[in-house]
């Protein structure tokens, strides 16, 4: 910065040079070339005429030829020192600044005050608007980095006051849960809960706001909340899908809304399940080789006050597997544009049937990798088993 500041002090010091010189010195140059080769040409034309007429006098067509020589000599002696040994220099300096050397515009510095030293001029003073724009763009750029800088600590304490609302899942060892959570920034739109029943048993959220980043987190800060207070006023998927529907909604404009699924499992193996706009979750029993879906009711949380969620229920068994996950894994696409189906994950379910729930959904996280070019959303996948 101090280096560049000098620079720049040094530069303007050339800016209130005299270099604003009248016209006329300026077109010095360009007269005195065109004298002397007027000058050239009459003598040319001269010597034509006395080789013509005094053909008879070679000394004089000598000396007339010599003294023209002289002449062409001195004139391209005179182009070289005022022409082209300049525009070299000019040329030298123009790639030194194209390099970024500023300080090229010294080589343009000439006692004369014609048409090339204009150039040069205007060179130096293109060199003092970029060294005073270099400073200003540095300047913005260590204002950029400092804001970028508080931003990043600003998202890392959001991350923190994010994760302190999500399940610890090893509160619940018997249901053998595995978890895949991947935000696409560092704090996620998507929320998973767990919940343990009054009557026993327990009851799995999964959402997932609309967007990305700081505006779904906030979402899902307020839809965290929320469902603590849902569960415990009536843990029903339906009511407390009605619930959170109502709340968000008169809370946030239709825009910024969330698909949710929840379902609760008791001791007896009983699922009951509503589901707010969400991909499917999936029940899958390895025993019979059979699938059971839950399928959306009614539109996302937030969007319409009068959706209706209507209860599903499944008889599942021990040893059954659900699994929940957002739609950053269903509509994963890979090149030709093909997204990861539903009916791909429980392909993976079929075949992973005799693993462990861990090694289901790490096979599970494999199979995405190698479908899906890039990562354009917020994944979440919660695998269960029931106990």
């Amino acid at each position: 910065m101090n280096s560049l500041g000098t620079q720049l002090q040094s530069a303007a010091s050339i800016r209130r040079a005299p270099n604003a010189l009248p016209a006329a010195p300026r077109r010095r140059l360009t007269r005195s070339i065109a004298l002397l080769f007027t000058l050239l040409t009459i003598l040319d034309l001269t010597a034509l005429a006395i080789m013509q007429t005094r053909f008879d006098s070679p000394g004089r067509i000598g000396t007339t030829l010599a003294l023209a020589l002289a002449l062409h000599v001195g004139f391209a002696f005179l182009v070289y020192r005022l022409v082209f040994r300049r525009l070299v220099a000019l040329r030298e300096a123009a790639r030194r600044l194209e390099r970024g050397e500023l300080a090229a515009r010294e080589m343009l510095t000439e006692e004369d005050t014609d048409e090339f030293q204009g150039v040069g001029d205007s060179m130096q003073r293109m060199a003092v608007d970029l060294q005073s724009q270099m400073l200003t763009i540095k300047q913005q750029m260590q204002h950029i980095d400092h804001l970028d800088g508080v931003l990043e600590n600003e998202l890392l304490t959001g991350k923190e006051v994010q994760d302190c609302l999500l399940t610890n899942l090893d509160e619940f060892p018997e249901w053998q849960p595995a978890l895949f959570y991947l935000p696409l920034r560092k704090v996620s739109g998507d929320l998973y809960m767990m919940q343990r029943l009054p009557k026993g048993g327990a009851a799995v959220l999964l959402a997932d706001a609309a967007g990305h980043g700081i505006s779904a987190s906030l979402i899902t800060v307020q839809a965290a909340i929320l469902a603590e207070i849902a569960f415990e006023y009536d843990p029903r998927p339906e009511r407390v899908l009605s619930f959170l529907n109502q709340e968000l909604g008169r809370r946030l404009p239709p825009y910024f809304y969330a698909s949710a699924i929840v379902a609760t499992i008791d001791y007896g193996g009983t699922i009951c399940f509503a589901n707010a706009g969400h991909a499917p979750g999936i029940l899958y029993r390895a025993s019979e080789d059979q699938v059971w879906w839950m399928e959306a009711s009614d539109t996302p949380l937030g969007m319409n006050p009068d959706a209706n969620y209507r209860p599903g229920e499944i008889k599942a068994q021990a040893g059954d597997r659900l699994l929940v996950y957002t739609d950053g894994l269903s509509e994963a696409e890979d090149a030709k544009s093909e997204p990861f189906a539903p009916e791909r994950i429980v392909e993976v379910l079929r075949r992973h049937q005799q693993s462990s729930v861990a090694e289901t959904l790490h096979a599970l996280q494999d199979a995405w990798r190698n479908h899906s070019q890039q990562v354009v959303d917020d994944i979440t996948i919660l695998l269960l088993e029931i106990p």
